[in-house]
């Protein structure tokens, strides 16, 4: 297993897609209902939504895709 500091690593919401196979858009979706943890990062290019890769896998496992 990875160190925490790996655990603890945000992706992208395009990562996570590629990842897991969800649109972007679901994941958001997940994210804003607290199904899957995330948060919004500021910048002075706009925001971004970012979650962990350990979120995706754990989701997509629970629900068996």
């Amino acid at each position: 297993m990875g160190n925490s500091k790996e655990r603890d690593q945000y992706i992208t919401l395009h990562e996570a897609s590629a990842l897991s196979g969800y649109s972007s858009g679901y994941i958001r979706q997940l994210i804003g209902k607290g199904k899957v943890k995330g948060k919004i990062v500021y910048s002075s290019q706009g925001k971004y939504w970012l979650t962990t890769k350990e979120e995706i896998l754990a989701y997509r496992s629970k629900k068996g895709k």
